[in-house]
């Protein structure tokens, strides 16, 4: 059988998941996650704005449609409510974060 990592696979893999962790732990966000862990809901977030969803019914129902795909990258369809409480919940430091450090990455190269 073939393997062959999609775009948004490769797309994650240039993030520095071990740093997001950090700052996830620094916040203590994943402290009580049952479902939706920081690093899914990041994904997530990257998928909508890649395939432009405008509305949260559009993340679900894009989510839901590729499940066989999306099932590679760890991630499962979620509803709407859970991803509108992770965004109000969850700390936007840690993505900010995660810029700051890919940020100064990019500078240097």
């Amino acid at each position: 059988m073939n393997h062959t990592n999609t775009i948004f696979n490769q797309l994650l893999e240039l993030l520095p998941r071990n740093r997001f962790e950090q700052f996830v732990g620094q916040h203590k966000a994943d402290r009580y996650v049952k479902r939706m862990s920081c690093w899914n809901q990041l994904s997530i977030m990257l998928y909508a704005q890649a395939k432009g969803k405008t509305s949260l019914r559009d993340i679900e129902t894009g989510l839901l449609v590729q499940e066989s795909k999306m099932y590679h990258l760890g991630l499962k369809s979620v509803a709407k409510s859970t991803i509108a409480e992770a965004n109000r919940d969850r700390p936007y430091q840690i993505y900010e974060s995660l810029f700051m450090n890919c940020l100064k990455y990019a500078k240097i190269v």
